[in-house]
């Protein structure tokens, strides 16, 4: 329920998904307000600009782009905060006092606390082959470590607005709803977690998140998972955004008969190659980013010996390369594991300073009423599109490099020794051929998954559905 008392707002949050959270161990740990009204506040604005109304004076703090009005947030009843951190230390214990095997019991089961699209958690338990004493492992731990918060549906947040100019109030009010419908909060939150839902401030039937995203013409795809089991709605996202980007790869190599374990355990990365083919009208000819640093990223001898295991990617001379990962956001460096051990660093370059250092996932994930929905934006797409990006791909490189301080001088030796490759022209037809195309991608494919290990196969009865249809076919 909401009241309107002494210009004060208050709505009730009902939490989704688990937040990942620095301050997990403090009492009452959920959103907070530092973090939910700025990106709140350039909704807004941005949705009046579109609508070509302006906003008065006297709502700004100042001179600023800020809005006049107080947040707060009030975490009722208790929650549930994931133990990733206490387990991985009971496993150090139990591997320093030589139980190996109950150690990788706890470390498997620290695993399943938080769901794997969050990896960030990693401290080394070795240091050159030899066990960390448990003392510095567990302070290193509890510093860098981040938990999932989870308030019940038994255990609403309460949200509180303070504004004194009831023109701004009733504007804040007006979009709440698909505000908090098409965004997340804390970390990795494109992948799902930090998802909340404003609840009715009436009786009325409250519309849904499809109802929502179609009636403000959002771009997506989604799934009805026929199921309220978070972890599990968060696994189905988990395997559709990992075929979407990178494929899944869980052949297993038999290292005595030099053949694959499972060679029907693979299913190709969307975005870096079918969807080449389905977006260039030369795509045979094109190669994405992975194909092209497995060209030119040294590949080792011994890979070289598993004749059967030679990637097809690594030797296809294509006529030309696509930067096809930024679709999907683009971080520091890439780090490529096993094979092409090391990192790959990338760089966009402008006159005075680093063009696109990171770039945000555009699209969101949001799970929320048994469904799961990727939302697509189309505008933060058009911004890299064509844009040339530097790669540095070997140790050499990247040591000459950072000994440089000044931005010119880093300019230079970047277009002098990294590789370039721009990502691809983007607009909305794109969007439109990158939905339909994965959507049926997906769903030819699916009954693999059957033959995948637990989460990925229970996958395999999902469907994909396209959504935004009505706002683009008028």
């Amino acid at each position: 329920m909401s009241s309107f008392e002494n210009f004060k707002i208050t709505y009730k949050l009902k939490q989704q998904t688990p937040i990942i959270h620095f301050q997990h161990d403090q009492k009452g740990a959920t959103l907070r307000a530092s973090e939910v009204k700025p990106k709140l506040d350039k909704f807004i604005l941005k949705n009046l600009e579109k609508e070509n109304k302006s906003p008065e004076k006297e709502w700004f703090i100042k001179d600023t782009k800020a809005l006049n009005y107080k947040m707060r947030f009030f975490a009722e009843g208790d929650c549930k905060i994931s133990r990733a951190g206490e387990l991985y230390i009971k496993a150090q214990e139990l591997d320093l006092s030589g139980k190996a095997t109950q150690a990788n019991q706890q470390r498997a089961q620290a695993k399943k606390e938080i769901n794997s699209m969050y990896f960030a958690n990693m401290v080394p338990n070795k240091v050159n082959g030899t066990l960390v004493d448990i003392d510095q492992y567990t302070d290193s731990v509890k510093k860098q470590y981040k938990e999932t918060v989870f308030y019940s549906e038994d255990a609403p947040i309460t949200m509180e607005i303070v504004c004194l100019f009831p023109k701004l109030c009733a504007v804040i009010k007006q979009y709440l709803e698909e505000f908090f419908t098409v965004h997340n909060f804390g970390s990795r939150q494109s992948k799902g977690f930090g998802g909340f839902k404003l609840l009715s401030e009436t009786n009325e039937k409250q519309k849904t998140t499809l109802e929502i995203l179609q009636k403000n013409g959002y771009q997506f795809l989604y799934a009805d998972c026929g199921t309220n089991d978070v972890a599990a709605l968060m696994n189905h996202a988990m395997t559709v955004y990992a075929i979407l980007k990178g494929g899944l790869n869980m052949t297993g190599w038999d290292k005595e008969n030099n053949i694959y374990k499972n060679p029907q355990n693979y299913i190709k990365g969307y975005i870096q190659r079918q969807f080449i083919s389905d977006a260039f009208q030369n795509g045979n000819e094109i190669g994405g980013d992975k194909a092209y640093i497995k060209r030119y990223k040294r590949i080792p001898d011994n890979f070289r010996s598993h004749q059967n295991r030679r990637h097809s990617d690594s030797e296809n001379p294509y006529t030309e390369y696509k930067f096809m990962r930024i679709l999907l956001g683009m971080a520091d460096h890439y780090e490529f594991r096993h094979i092409h051990k090391g990192n790959v660093n990338v760089y966009s370059l402008g006159e005075t300073g680093y063009d696109v250092h990171r770039f945000k996932s555009p699209i969101t994930i949001k799970i929320i009423e048994r469904k799961i929905f990727f939302i697509f934006d189309t505008e933060s797409l058009q911004a890299i599109a064509g844009k040339k990006f530097y790669f540095l791909l070997n140790d050499r490189e990247q040591r000459g490099f950072q000994f440089i301080t000044k931005y010119s001088e880093q300019k230079r030796y970047i277009e002098s020794n990294g590789r370039s490759l721009t990502a691809p022209a983007f607009d909305r037809t794109e969007v439109d051929t990158l939905i339909d195309n994965f959507i049926k991608y997906f769903n030819s494919k699916k009954q693999k998954l059957t033959s995948f290990s637990q989460p990925y196969s229970y996958s395999a009865n999902i469907t994909l559905i396209r959504g935004g249809l009505n706002e683009r076919n008028q």
